[in-house]
């Protein structure tokens, strides 16, 4: 996401989290799966690379008369 759109997300989210006592904030902080989040952006990533590409090509094709 944009840097101009992402920090005023991130300041909510914050406020948000500022309001939580103790545990509640241990319990987020525990339930995160790093690795799972890397591998669900990667696979968005990938997804998204792939059929921009896939489009890409096809859009070609239509052109060149392939």
């Amino acid at each position: 996401d944009n840097v101009i759109r992402a920090v005023p997300l991130l300041v909510e989210e914050v406020k948000k989290l500022k309001n939580m006592d103790k545990i509640q904030l241990q319990q987020i902080i525990s339930s995160y799966n790093n690795l799972e989040v890397l591998r669900e952006t990667l696979n968005y990533i990938f997804d998204r690379l792939k059929s921009l590409a896939e489009n890409n090509l096809r859009q070609l094709v239509k052109e060149v008369g392939v």
